[in-house]
């Protein structure tokens, strides 16, 4: 696992999507994320998350347990290379708003569901 955050920091380009906290999220459909940890990362503040990094409305990691249990690039560590977001699906909006607040995204591939919903919260 070393070797492969290694190899990651040397990137010049990352690709990241996002996700959102809810019932019907990915996390939850495929039992990666408990009911009890859901609303554990909601009640602190926890929005969405990416590369299993879960942030705030505002685009900043959220002080949980979860986050130091990652083996991910930090936000802090994104922030050194080009980090294009990849947002589908309506759903996405409120996750991927945050993350442009966040400073780490640089470009954005979004399809039209999502643009039209990610429009209404701007």
């Amino acid at each position: 696992m070393a070797r492969a955050l290694e190899i990651a920091r040397t990137a010049s380009v990352c690709f990241i999507s996002a996700g959102e906290l809810t019932e019907d999220s990915l996390l939850r459909r495929q039992n990666m994320l408990s009911k009890s940890e859901l609303e554990s990362l909601r009640a602190a503040g926890a929005i969405g998350d990416t590369n299993g990094i879960f942030y705030d409305k505002d685009g900043q990691q959220v002080e949980h347990e979860m986050n130091q249990r990652t083996i991910a690039l930090s936000f802090a560590e994104l922030k050194k290379v080009q980090v294009v977001l990849l947002i589908a699906g309506q759903e996405k909006a409120l996750a991927a708003k945050a993350l442009l607040k966040s400073g780490i995204v640089n470009g954005l591939i979004i399809d039209g569901d999502a643009a039209v919903a990610l429009n209404q919260l701007l």
